[in-house]
């Protein structure tokens, strides 16, 4: 006997995120690297958003968004500076 089996595996979704350096210092802006890595199993698009309770910052990520494959990673930048008053 020949028996059909369908079997649908759910997609679920795991990423890391490394921000380097931990620390920086810098007189109005400071540079980091941020790479994320899709550990899920199947493609993911993530968007790069910050923010402080203060408000008191500025942040700008390049880019504003990543598309990545599965077990997929892609560096990007994030600068941050003070708002300007």
């Amino acid at each position: 006997a020949i028996v059909d089996v369908r079997w649908v595996v759910a997609q679920f979704h795991k990423s890391a995120m490394t921000l380097t350096p931990r620390q920086e210092k810098g007189w109005t802006q400071a540079k980091y690297r941020v790479q994320i890595e899709n550990h899920g199993n199947g493609p993911e698009r993530y968007g790069l958003t910050a923010e402080d309770a203060a408000q008191a910052l500025n942040y700008q990520f390049a880019p504003a968004a990543l598309e990545l494959g599965l077990g997929a990673a892609q560096e990007g930048v994030l600068t941050v500076g003070l708002k300007r008053r």
